[in-house]
């Protein structure tokens, strides 16, 4: 189930980044996706383009 898991994790990744407009940069860590706490597994992915989405400094 792990391997399935990352799997399914880079997949969102990826269309998440070219959702938002920055499919080069899927590899990264990004401000466009979002684990979510919930009863469920769950990911937030931004509903706005990515010029309209203010960017938040980078985590260390």
């Amino acid at each position: 189930w792990a391997a399935w898991a990352v799997v399914l994790e880079l997949a969102l990744r990826r269309r998440a980044a070219g959702w938002v407009g920055v499919a080069e940069d899927w590899r990264q860590p990004g401000w466009w996706i979002e684990p979510a706490s919930g009863e469920r597994p769950s990911v937030l992915l931004p509903a706005r383009p990515a010029e309209q989405i203010p960017r938040a400094a980078p985590r260390r």
